[in-house]
């Protein structure tokens, strides 16, 4: 008898936590997070059915992830970054939609097992305030009891409590008046500018500002010969290039090796640009060779990229949290959810020598780091007039109230965190003659 009441107590606790999850899964919070729903369900029925105790990182990405059983994640950190991603995300849920929900899921820092707890009936905090205590599918776990017979009268506790809070209240509202006071007079923005570049200026966070140092080959013969290949971003598309092959055979079959030795007039000048706007407001700013910012950076940092885009975010984007729907492409800007009266791309006609002169489109994305809670925005474009154009127009108080009015449009009225922004421009000898706006992109997480 004692043994059929224990099993009739588990499967109202797997019964409480499938609803739960459930309720998870069909919220706002979670309706575009397809990748995340599918790792929450895929945790969700490991723990129900016993196995929550040995997940690995080969299992999520197989069952979760739907990775090839090839995939090797020991290598990858996108396993890693996902849950993280699913961390945070169930913290944002807990804030809004699920304050009020009797049960709190959560997957503990450093493992892959799906943790859960009732809420105590009385509290309404947070989940970062909720006492630290879980239980798997099959243990025992009791609902903390509550007392039989509350008092009414206000202890002196809960008297200087709310004393303490009502302090603390006072002096957030007097920073946050200062803080904006502050905002409203920062040398150099008008207020469109402060709205673009508002959340590098908010952050404590260093920034980091990548500037592409394309790729050379170095034939070690004499003081060295570099050969720059417009086709070369990656060292295999040095090797397999017909005219680095041919100068090699040209200096007698000399040793190779890569180079990332120079940056362009280009790179310099939009740098100095940006600069000149942040360089007072934001703390630790510093630059940085694209080729040497890494995914782990690029998670602990605000970064900004500017230069070709295939050289850089190409292979860097694919884990980010937001899956961009602009996506710069040799052609041009590829337009994945074109919309009534939008092209699939807006593609760049121009000429290279001798003529050099055309029009090119330029992408600014703003997005979030790999783990969600940094920034990211990238200035890229094929031809350098592009991109110097784009960080021109970002550091411009006329031509950002333009790009800002846009934004804030597709977005309801507001400024929205994270978007994308599609220039046109027209050039000639890599010197920008016009610049137009041609799509705004608003993005959710």
């Amino acid at each position: 008898m004692v043994e059929q009441q224990a099993e009739v107590a588990v499967d109202a606790q797997n019964k409480d936590v499938v609803e739960q999850v459930e309720r998870i899964l069909r919220s706002e919070e979670f309706r575009n997070s397809e990748v995340l729903r599918r790792l929450l369900k895929f945790l969700a029925d490991k723990l129900g059915s016993g196995d929550g105790d040995d997940i690995r990182e080969y299992s999520v990405a197989i069952g979760g992830e739907g990775a090839p059983s090839a995939s090797d994640p020991h290598h990858n950190s996108t396993i890693r970054i996902q849950v993280g991603r699913l961390r945070r995300k169930l913290a944002d849920y807990y804030r809004s939609e699920g304050q009020n929900d009797p049960i709190i899921v959560d997957v503990p820092k450093g493992a892959y097992k799906l943790h859960y707890a009732y809420r105590e009936e009385t509290s309404s905090s947070p989940i970062s305030d909720i006492p630290a205590f879980s239980a798997s599918f099959g243990g025992t776990l009791d609902r903390p009891a509550s007392p039989s017979r509350p008092s009414t009268k206000p202890s002196l506790f809960a008297v200087l409590a709310c004393a303490v809070l009502l302090l603390i209240m006072a002096g957030a509202a007097w920073l946050w008046q200062s803080r904006s006071r502050t905002a409203a007079t920062l040398a150099g923005f008008s207020p469109e500018l402060q709205e673009l570049w508002q959340p590098f200026l908010d952050s404590k966070r260093p920034l980091i500002m990548a500037i592409q140092d394309p790729l050379f080959a170095e034939i070690r013969s004499g003081d060295g010969i570099y050969i720059r290949d417009r086709g070369m971003n990656e060292w295999k598309d040095a090797l397999d290039s017909p005219s680095i092959v041919a100068a090699q055979k040209a200096a007698k079959g000399s040793d190779m090796q890569p180079n990332h030795t120079f940056i362009t007039f280009e790179q310099a000048r939009t740098s100095l640009l940006i600069t000149k706007l942040l360089g007072q407001h934001v703390e630790n700013l510093s630059i940085a060779r694209a080729s040497e910012v890494t995914l782990q950076q690029m998670a602990d940092n605000n970064v900004l990229f500017i230069g070709i885009p295939r050289e850089f975010f190409a292979s860097e984007i694919q884990p980010m949290p937001i899956h961009p729907q602009l996506v710069p492409e040799k052609a041009g800007i590829r337009n994945l959810s074109p919309r009534a009266g939008e092209p699939q791309l807006f593609a760049n006609d121009f000429s290279w020598f001798p003529n050099d002169q055309g029009t090119v489109y330029a992408l600014i994305s703003h997005l979030p780091g790999p783990l969600g809670d940094n920034d990211t925005e990238s200035f890229v474009c094929r031809r350098p007039a592009g991109f110097v154009a784009a960080v021109k127009d970002f550091t411009d108080p006329v031509a950002a109230k333009g790009i800002v009015d846009a934004l804030k449009k597709a977005s309801g009225g507001r400024m929205p965190r994270y978007f994308q922004v599609v220039l046109k421009v027209q050039f000639k000898a890599d010197v920008p003659i016009t610049t137009e706006l041609v799509l705004v992109r608003s993005l959710s997480s």
